[in-house]
């Protein structure tokens, strides 16, 4: 008991006496911690980012390399055992096996329905998965996106396939009229695998900054723990 009410009576003087380096680290720790949360925030706002640049820019390019004209030709005749339909799935499915995110590629065109747009070729080879010429796709409530230029989702969204992060690109034909758009997806799986294992990257030096006031508080309470052991029971 004698010891503890000594140990209490040091720990008092020593905090009275080295408040000011302790309120300095309390601080330090804090603004850590802050800085922390803002950096991991940028951090993942960047790398998201950058994932919807990446589907961007592959459903540009890609919308670029398929002819229009033949898009349309095929829309029209609905012949999916044709030779035109083939050349597209296969050209669709490079597109995919191009990057190991992607996990579906795709053409739709407009219907006669303004809350529906139909499927013209898909990349995937699974019979109980792929979407045939014509199947229709429920648009509702949204404005269809990519008959206006290349762009991404804002935050990924769930179908009757899965949740997926997708980009968009026009498709046009010789008189420059966007006949269709290619939709490229990337499951929600692999945009948060693809996330996390770069967000690991910053981890190392936040972890170094957290060390600073630790070392700091273990050289200020060592003192305190050599005297307290030096004195009697």
């Amino acid at each position: 008991m004698k010891r503890l009410r000594h140990f209490l009576a040091l720990s008092f003087t020593f905090i009275r006496e080295n408040r000011f380096m302790l309120a300095v680290i309390a601080a330090f720790y804090l603004i850590v911690a802050s800085f922390s949360y803002l950096i991991y925030q940028q951090t993942y706002e960047s790398l998201f980012n950058g994932l919807q640049n990446e589907l961007t820019s592959t459903a540009r390019l890609a919308g670029a390399s398929i002819n229009g004209d033949e898009h349309r030709q095929l829309q029209e005749s609905g012949a999916e055992s044709s030779p035109l339909y083939h050349n597209l799935k296969k050209r669709l499915q490079e597109v995919r096996d191009a990057n190991p995110k992607i996990r579906y590629a795709y053409t739709m065109a407009h219907t006669n329905d303004p809350n529906k747009l139909q499927f013209i070729v898909d990349a995937e080879e699974d019979p109980k998965l792929v979407s045939h010429l014509g199947d229709p796709y429920d648009v509702s409530g949204i404005i269809p996106q990519g008959f206006d230029g290349a762009l991404a989702d804002s935050e990924p969204y769930t179908d009757e396939w899965g949740t997926f992060l997708s980009g968009y690109a026009p498709i046009y034909d010789s008189s420059g009229r966007a006949v269709a758009i290619i939709g490229i997806d990337m499951s929600l799986e692999t945009v948060n695998k693809t996330l996390a294992g770069q967000q690991k990257l910053i981890f190392i030096p936040l972890g170094i900054l957290f060390l600073v006031p630790l070392v700091l508080s273990r050289l200020l309470f060592k003192k305190t723990r050599i005297i307290t052991q030096a004195q009697p029971a």
